[in-house]
């Protein structure tokens, strides 16, 4: 049923029907990766928040569950009540699964209500939640945060090993990142918590409230990430066990459409990550005529670059998706135009000898016809990368740009993964950029590389056809 919407994702999560936005709830529980989302099932529009859900037992390949949350007043459509977004957590003792979320109240409805507070839920089977009688567990924001207090994100400090958690908010001046600690014995009952204080505040220039928070220890430094301003920030710095330090700050994806991240560490103790291919800036959702808007990206997985940026690539099991042989060219000199292939559904990767090009440019075409193209352009002199939309599609029209740190081998390494109206390109340097471009044409499947005034040099291109994740 996936396969016949032209425009559908073919392994990336989208809705049968309705609208999804930020993953909540990442976790490795019972052995399958579990992915949920705030979601609404009536409409292809933001609505009362319930939580979606599918599992899989690689990370690539999904299954639908039932609905995890539902907001709580469902039979009032008038009603914006919802269950926000929020992380989940194993009870090692009794092997159940802890989700902590946003109980939003629209207050226009209920006056006299919190708007935002912290609540919890348990599950024995990973698909029936039992919300906790005593919630919320938070009962109202911290003072001096008047943008916002939402996003709860748990954590095991490895600092003085306690559990705690970040939650978004802010203030007039800044976006702030709220920081409590349990005062629980035992993660089954993660119901008591204690505010620490401010974990890290902002200077403005990212925005003057951030969600979906996420922090964690990542190769001997901590990482946190948030949205801010409709865009996903990284700072990587220090922690003494109640304020974080930033040493270095940058976007999460340089594309259009990333927002909402959230990570997770799973068995084999890789930090990953999804994001929602979209943000509140993306105004144009094509996919609402066939009932359906918003898509989850590939799991990614997240690691330190080389410039003490947070960075990510593709995790191998998507590997797992090739859905026949892969069609390789070897090296090849680039002078002009070549076609690599004719897809929609693929993954492309190539190597760019930085040295023997002697080309000022190459541009990789995806998504081509005679009528449309979306281009990824790199230039040597600056070693800048950028995504223009302005030639394709009903997405986003515009240009992003990135510089791309130079590789010690001098070999420039792109893997791109094509999707029926999605792209993200991964950069060897911890670099991605998502788009969602809608092509205008069921034609517009051309992959074409083209390098004018000069050659450019590939140590290979490969074009693999993948397949659907669902299962």
């Amino acid at each position: 049923m996936y396969a016949l919407d032209p425009i559908r994702p073919q392994f990336h999560y989208s809705p049968y029907q309705g609208w999804i936005n930020d993953p909540c709830g990442l976790i490795q529980w019972g052995g399958k990766y579990h992915l949920m989302s705030q979601f609404n099932p009536a409409a292809p529009l933001w609505g009362p928040m319930h939580w979606s859900h599918v599992e899989s037992t690689d990370a690539v390949h999904w299954s639908e569950l039932p609905v995890a949350l539902y907001p709580p007043h469902p039979n009032n459509p008038l009603d914006s009540s919802g269950r926000y977004t929020g992380s989940a957590l194993l009870d090692k003792d009794t092997g159940a699964l802890q989700v902590i979320f946003t109980d939003a109240t629209d207050t226009a409805l209920h006056p006299n209500a919190q708007a935002e507070v912290v609540s919890t839920a348990l599950s024995s089977d990973g698909i029936n939640f039992n919300l906790y009688s005593g919630n919320p567990i938070i009962a109202a924001p911290p003072p001096n945060s008047p943008s916002g207090f939402r996003d709860p994100k748990v954590f095991w400090d490895t600092t003085d090993s306690t559990w705690k958690m970040v939650v978004g908010s802010g203030d007039n001046n800044s976006g702030k990142v709220q920081l409590y600690q349990s005062t629980s014995s035992t993660i089954s009952e993660l119901t008591s918590w204690e505010y620490v204080g401010v974990l890290y505040e902002g200077d403005g220039s990212t925005g003057t409230m951030w969600e979906c928070p996420n922090f964690f220890p990542i190769d001997g430094k901590w990482a946190l990430f948030y949205g801010g301003n409709g865009v996903g920030w990284y700072e990587v710095g220090t922690y003494n066990g109640t304020i974080f330090t930033s040493e270095k700050r940058g976007l999460l994806d340089a594309g259009p459409d990333s927002y909402a991240t959230q990570g997770f560490i799973d068995d084999s103790g890789r930090n990953l990550a999804i994001t929602w291919m979209g943000n509140w800036g993306t105004s144009k959702w094509p996919s609402r005529v066939n009932g359906w808007a918003g898509t989850q990206s590939i799991m990614r997985e997240l690691f330190i670059r080389d410039d003490g940026g947070l960075g990510s690539k593709i995790v191998e099991e998507v590997s797992s998706l090739a859905s026949g042989a892969a069609k390789s060219l070897g090296q090849t000199n680039v002078h002009g135009t070549i076609t690599v292939g004719s897809s929609n559904t693929a993954r492309l990767q190539a190597s760019i000898d930085l040295v023997a090009s002697n080309a000022p440019a190459f541009t990789i075409e995806l998504f081509a016809s005679s009528a449309e193209s979306v281009s990824l352009v790199y230039t040597f002199a600056n070693q800048s990368l950028t995504l223009d939309t302005t030639q394709a599609g009903y997405g986003q029209a515009g240009t992003w740009s990135a510089t791309i740190a130079k590789p010690a081998n001098n070999l420039l390494s792109l893997d791109i993964l094509i999707d029926r109206s999605s792209l993200e390109a991964f950069v060897g340097d911890g670099t991605v950029m998502t788009a969602t471009v809608f092509p205008r044409y069921q034609e517009s499947t051309n992959i074409n590389i083209v390098s004018h005034g000069g050659k450019a040099v590939f140590d290979s291109i490969v074009l693999t056809p993948l397949g659907s994740a669902w299962v």
